[in-house]
């Protein structure tokens, strides 16, 4: 996907996910930190600097946030509250 949209002109530098095991863990309260994995797309910019803004980004809408500025720690979205719940309707 990130080639197809870079083919179309598209500034693609990097992606940001979290994982069904990682949410698991902020459903079941084991944790109120949910975390972030991050990457860099073609070089064009640093893991570390894909990183950077992501936790600026997040900062901006009013996260507080855990994270060390290395490529090998995820980003960590503190006392973070999941909202919603589906069922299997859903």
């Amino acid at each position: 996907m990130a080639a197809w949209l870079d083919e179309k002109g598209e500034k693609v530098v990097g992606c940001c996910f979290y994982t069904e095991q990682d949410l698991e863990h902020i459903l079941h309260e084991d944790t109120t930190l949910l975390y972030i994995s991050f990457g860099n797309y073609f070089e064009k910019l640093t893991a570390e600097e894909v990183g950077q803004i992501i936790v600026d980004e997040l900062k901006t809408n009013g996260f507080c946030i855990q994270w060390d500025k290395t490529a090998e720690t995820k980003i960590a979205i503190k006392n973070f509250k999941w909202d919603k719940y589906y069922t299997d309707s859903e």
